[in-house]
Formats: structure tokens, C-alpha cells, sequence
């Protein structure tokens, strides 16, 4: 349950906080993505939020000065305001696939 916070610590530890901001906001709209369509394909329930942040942490390696030069705000340039809009984006997508994912049951 307390796996991905932990990956995000340890990748913030490696990568900085600007990119854990980045990488968060980004697995955090993956996973609920998977978790709104599990009802449609049933194979998506077998998607690790890891395994997500372990892709995306592996793009960022690969690709990260472009990503910086589209996105300054993920990079030295970056302030208190990355880290509150990446926030906001990761309780917006994770509130909106629990509300999705689990519809309101109306009892009798």
C-alpha cells in the first residue's frame, strides 16, 4: 500500500524533488488512467503503480534535458510552485479514478 511513497522518497533522493514533482503528477495519471478502464480490460488490474513509476523513472534517465527544456519548471528553474501544482494534479487524478472507479452505491 505504501510502496509507491516509498519509490517516490527513494527516486527524490536520486533525482530531486523537481523531478520527483514531475513523475509523481505523471505515474499518478497513468495509474488512475488504469484504474478508471480496469471494468473495460480486466487486464489492466495487473499493472503495478511501481512498475508504471519504474518506466517513467527510466524515460526521465533517457530523456530528461529535453523534458527540462520544454518544461523549465522541471528543472533548476523550478520553485514552490511545482511542487503545489504537481500536488494538485496528483489528488485531482487519484480523487477523480476513485470516484470513477468505484461508483456512488445507493442503499435502500
Amino acid at each position: 500500500r505504501y510502496s509507491a511513497v516509498l519509490s517516490l522518497a527513494m527516486v527524490g533522493a536520486f533525482l530531486g524533488w523537481q523531478a520527483t514533482a514531475g513523475l509523481s503528477a505523471a505515474t499518478v495519471m497513468i495509474y488512475s488512467s488504469t484504474v478508471m478502464y480496469r471494468a473495460a480490460i480486466p487486464r489492466l488490474a495487473k499493472i503495478p503503480i511501481g512498475g508504471v513509476l519504474f518506466l517513467l523513472v527510466v524515460c526521465w534517465l533517457f530523456a530528461w534535458r529535453p523534458i527540462v527544456e520544454r518544461v523549465p519548471r522541471l528543472g533548476a528553474s523550478a520553485d514552490h510552485w511545482t511542487m503545489i501544482v504537481a500536488g494538485l494534479v496528483v489528488f485531482g487524478a487519484a480523487t477523480t479514478a476513485q470516484l470513477i472507479s468505484r461508483p456512488n452505491r445507493e442503499s435502500n
